[in-house]
């Protein structure tokens, strides 16, 4: 059985933006603002709660089926009941839609070696039109802009602690 993890190339940059996010909610707290610590903290803490699902999130497959699991839930289709596989963009991110006759499974593409299940697609299904391997890789874009979105964050927490 093979399996995707998410990929540190995706995470680490949402997980820096979630710890700076809780350092200035203590920052905060500590001079007493407790306005703007309630907002960060009502903020980070829904942030803290997606950053733990993505980093539980797992494809697998064997010959049998494909499985999708994540912290609350685990969605498993047998190859031969997949009936569509659909590449798109939603907003700046790229979802894999793969549906069967009674399932439907929605998966951002979070994960490293993608390639590995396009070619798990084009081995066990016979569908016209499967996602190509390089479509699947996340952007020079995408991973740009969340590196900005740390890299910002962690200068602002540095601003904040100096002044």
């Amino acid at each position: 059985m093979k399996t995707l993890k998410a990929s540190l190339l995706v995470l680490l940059p949402l997980t820096i933006v979630v710890v700076v996010a809780l350092l200035l909610s203590a920052l905060y707290a500590t001079k007493g603002q407790k306005f703007q610590t309630i907002i960060t903290l009502a903020l980070a803490l829904p942030l803290l709660v997606i950053l733990v699902g993505w980093w539980r999130r797992r494809i697998s497959w064997d010959e049998r089926s494909l499985k999708y699991s994540g912290l609350l839930s685990t969605k498993e289709v047998p190859w031969d009941e997949i009936k569509e596989v659909r590449l798109f963009r939603a907003g700046l991110r790229k979802v894999l839609y793969i549906g069967s006759r009674d399932k439907v499974i929605i998966v951002p593409l979070i994960f490293s070696h993608q390639e590995d299940l396009a070619q798990a697609f084009q081995e066990h299904l016979s569908l016209e039109e499967l996602p190509h391997p390089s479509s699947m890789k996340l952007s020079f874009s995408e991973t740009l802009l969340l590196w900005t979105g740390a890299l910002l964050l962690v200068i602002i927490l540095a601003t904040k602690l100096r002044g």
